[in-house]
Formats: C-alpha cells, structure tokens, sequence
C-alpha cells in the first residue's frame, strides 16, 4: 500500500495530470496483486460515470455557459450596483453581491472569476479601486460560486460519497451568506479613507430599473434552489430545467445568444465535462483499492487515536484539507479524499452533512491560495496583472474565508439548520 500511495505521489510531483497520476498506480496495483483481473479498472471506471447524480455536471455547466454568453451577467451585476453602490466602496460589495447571485446559476468559482471579473474589475479601476485590489476581492468572491447551490463540487462529492446532494445544497447556505457579508466588511474596512472610490447615489428609480432588468435572469435561482430543497426535481433535473430556462432568455426573451455563441458554449461545457469526468472514472478504481486496503479505517483509528472529541477531529481534518488544496484541484480532492473521510468521520461521530459542506467549503478555498489557486489563474489572466501582485493581495480575504470555515467547524448548527428545518436529516 506504501509503495501504491508513493507511486500517485511520485507521478503527481512529476506534472503527469491528474487523472493519469490516479489511474497508473491502479494498473500496477493489479498487475503486481493479481486479483482481480486488470479488466476490472475499466468496469470500475464505468461504474464512476454511470450515474445519474452527475448528469447535473454537464447541464450546470451549460447552463453558466448560455448566461454568461447571453450577457445576463451585466443585468445582475447593475442591479447590485443599484442595491449597494452606494456604500463606501460600494463596487467592491456590488462584486460580492454579484458573485452571491451567480453562484445560483453556474455552481462553479471559476465561471464566476471570468464572468464577474470581466464586468468588474474594469469598472472598479475606473471607480478608483487599484486594479490588483479589484482583482482580489473578484477572485476572493468567486469561491462562492460552489457554496450557495447549486454547487458542482457539491454534486460529485454527493454521488460518490453517498450523502444527499439536496441536503449539501441546504448545508451550503448559511456559510455561502457569510463568507459574502464578511467579504464585504472587509472591502468596507480597507475603502474608509479612500476618497477616489466613487459612491453610486441611492436611487429607488435606479434600483426599480435595474431589478425590471435583472428580475428575468434572477429567477432562474429561485427557480433551482426552491425546486431541488422542496423537492420538486432532483439536482439533475434542475441542471436541465437550468438549460432550457437559459435557451429561453438567450434565444427568445433577449435574443442575444448567436448561433455561434451556442456553439461555443457546448464546446466549453463539452471540455469541462469531459475534464471532471476523466478525473471521476480515474478516481474510483483508486478510491476502491484504498478502501479495500481500509484506509478509511485506519484514518478513523488515527483520528480517535489523537481525540475522542468531534470538533477536534473536524479541525484536524481541516488542516489536513487545507494543505491538500493548496497541491490538487477540488474535484480531485473529493474524489480521493472523500471515500475516506466521510466514513471515517462518521465513524468517529461526526454528520456526514456538515463534514461534507467543510470539505468543499475547505476545499473551493484551496482554488485562491497558492500555489495551485486556479481562479487567482482565471482572475489575473483576466485582469492582465502577474500572478504574484494577485496573491499579496488576496490574503486578508483568505482570512475571512478561513475565519467563516472555523464558525462552521465549531458551531454545527451554521450547517446543519437549514437541512434538518428541509428534512434532508
């Protein structure tokens, strides 16, 4: 088992992807083993991707894909400036804002980066806001994308790890919310002083406009989230009621999606489709030969070993998390790590609901801190600024991020309210 873990280690430090790195040390595993036979990595990969769950992927992405494309993205983004431009440093709260709305569309951070960011951080630098600073708090904000549902990270972490995907949705909620407001306090804390930050007037007019505008595309969340946590259709169902709505707008209502725009958007949602679930079939056979090894339950031994107190064991697990996603990417993360620290953590007391949000909350944290962050990436490819000027200033809203995952770490409840008040527990 030593030399099966080296091995993915070794392949992964070499640069070799992900899904390549996951599935080479299973061959070998087998080969050297013997049983079962080497036939059975191909049924065990067909066994990760048969799965209804993880159609929602695809439709979600598709789904950000024609909004974003439609330009929907402006019609939100004004009518956040109408509702909080005009607190002091009221750009900054308008891309949180922003970001918070969208998230109930794409469910994914980095379609968030890249369509909020290039509505925003444009505006922002006009406004008066350092480019590197409109940067970081659209970067910071879009890791809200996969908290507030629907949340692709949350969908796979769901169908592989057996936890309710309606109930991670509910769980998301709370924590969604707060990471937001306390963005926003932050942004508000560093813009006191700073005179050149344009105020927006306070306008019910400008506000009743932009709402006529923005009330189209806004509904498709209250259309998704209402739906999937009353339980009218399932999170795949609501991936493609996300589809049809989004054809709607762009097609017919607003007639601003083009024939090649459609285009576009299937190719992309075809790219990262087929990205997730390369790295979705490679997971599962390596997730098997750990389980059939007990990591699981050698981890769950490890952790009562250290405590028998649940938070404490959360917070080590944590840590744990937090080092993991500063190296791998979060969906690959779920995969490996989440056969074996949801069992084990059930194991040793703690809800499968509330470990479950943590890991991917913990985790879509990893996407803006270096030195593998693919929206810092995403975030200063769009705001044609270095890399580096991104990460000096990402790190008090890090904190805040971090200091929200702590509150939901050791108050349960922050997590677990609004599932069990749904039924979901």
């Amino acid at each position: 088992m030593a030399l099966f873990l080296l091995g993915f280690f070794i392949l992964l430090i070499a640069g070799m992807p992900i899904a390549f790195a996951l599935a080479v040390p299973v061959v070998f595993y087998l080969l050297f083993n013997g049983h079962p036979p080497i036939t059975a990595l191909a049924q065990q990969m067909y066994t990760a991707t048969d799965s209804f769950p993880l159609l929602a992927i695809p439709f979600f992405l598709l789904a950000g894909e024609l909004m974003t494309r439609a330009n929907l993205t402006s019609a939100i983004v004004n009518f956040s400036q109408a509702s909080i431009g005009w607190i002091r440093g009221g750009l900054a709260h308008v891309n949180v804002l922003a970001s918070m709305l969208f998230a109930g569309i794409s469910g994914s951070a980095i379609a968030d980066s890249v369509a909020i960011g290039k509505v925003m951080i444009p505006a922002m630098e006009k406004a008066g806001f350092d480019r590197r600073d409109a940067a970081a708090i659209t970067a910071a904000s879009s890791i809200i994308g996969p908290i507030i549902p629907p949340s692709i990270p949350m969908i796979v972490l769901g169908s592989t790890a057996g936890i309710s995907i309606s109930g991670l949705f509910a769980g998301g909620i709370v924590p969604g919310i707060l990471i937001g407001f306390g963005l926003m306090m932050v942004s508000y804390l560093a813009n006191r002083k700073n005179d050149a930050v344009a105020l927006t007037p306070f306008s019910l007019r400008f506000m009743a406009t932009t709402f006529f505008h923005a009330a189209i595309p806004l509904t498709l969340p209250v259309i998704l989230i209402g739906g999937i946590l009353s339980g009218i259709f399932t999170p795949t169902e609501a991936g493609a009621v996300a589809v049809a709505y989004a054809l709607v707008i762009g097609l017919v209502v607003y007639r601003s999606l083009s024939a090649h725009q459609l285009w576009e958007a299937l190719l992309e949602t075809i790219k990262g489709t087929c990205m997730i679930m390369l790295i979705v079939a490679a997971a599962n056979p390596f997730s098997w030969v750990l389980s059939v090894n007990q990591m699981p339950q050698i981890v769950a031994t490890f952790l009562v070993g250290i405590s028998d107190n649940p938070i404490v064991i959360l917070l080590l697990i944590n840590l744990m998390l937090l080092v993991a996603g500063m190296f791998l990417e979060t969906t690959a993360n779920l995969l490996i790590l989440g056969p074996i620290l949801i069992p084990a953590g059930v194991a040793v007391g703690l809800d499968p609901i509330q470990l479950g949000v943590v890991m991917v909350i913990n985790l879509v944290i990893g996407l803006i801190t270096p030195p593998v962050g693919l929206c810092l990436f995403s975030t200063a490819a769009v705001a044609q600024i270095r890399y580096g000027e991104l990460v000096r200033r990402i790190w008090p809203y890090l904190l805040v991020e971090m200091l929200v995952l702590a509150l939901i770490t050791v108050f349960p409840a922050l997590t677990l309210t609004v599932p069990r008040w749904l039924g979901f527990m």
